[in-house]
């Protein structure tokens, strides 16, 4: 694959999720970012890292089949709603499935909202059936939820965030992976 196909691989999926909900495109990006500079804290290397930019950046393009009315609904979500989001990481890897993604790409597009205690979704699996890009993409996606605004809830501030990462390590979170997220934020002030 040449360089053009792969940024073609990246491009064409991001650019539905911007046509689609800019929120969600924004959202993605800043993960983007943040899981990059995570996995370089880590010490990951450098294909791993683009691959890590990568996955940040199309962890939730399942979300482009998911009606905008679901996605900024200001209160609650029915059960019918709820359901139909949840689904957004099985549609993210049918989406994605036609590209030259790995294995570990597509297992961190559908198992970023699995929490460590198996109360997650879309499979509940938990602790060690969860695959390392997904215990770090859940770390990240829900920090930067945390801490931007979005239309149903205010942005809290970054201690706040890192705060509940750790009170929830365990439940949501792998505690070793929240610790070394935590220890980044402290290496940067």
């Amino acid at each position: 694959m040449n360089h053009l196909e792969e940024e073609t691989i990246i491009f064409i999926p991001l650019e539905q999720l911007w046509k689609h909900d800019m929120y969600t495109f924004q959202h993605s990006l800043r993960v983007a970012d943040l899981l990059y500079q995570f996995g370089k804290f880590l010490n990951l290397s450098q294909p791993i890292l683009i691959e890590l930019y990568q996955l940040g950046a199309l962890h939730d393009v399942g979300k482009v089949l998911v009606p905008k009315e679901v996605l900024n609904k200001k209160g609650g979500l029915t059960e019918d709603e709820r359901a139909f989001l949840f689904k957004h990481t099985i549609y993210g890897v049918e989406l994605l499935k036609e590209y030259n993604f790995s294995e570990e790409f597509l297992q961190g597009v559908l198992y970023h909202h699995e929490n460590y205690d198996s109360t997650g979704y879309p499979d509940r699996i938990k602790s060690d059936m969860i695959p390392f890009y997904a215990k770090m993409l859940r770390i990240v996606d829900s920090f930067d939820a945390m801490t931007n605004e979005r239309t149903y809830q205010k942005a809290y501030p970054v201690d706040w965030a890192l705060k509940e990462l750790k009170d929830l390590k365990l439940k949501n979170y792998d505690p070793q992976l929240v610790d070394q997220f935590v220890k980044l934020f402290e290496e940067k002030r």
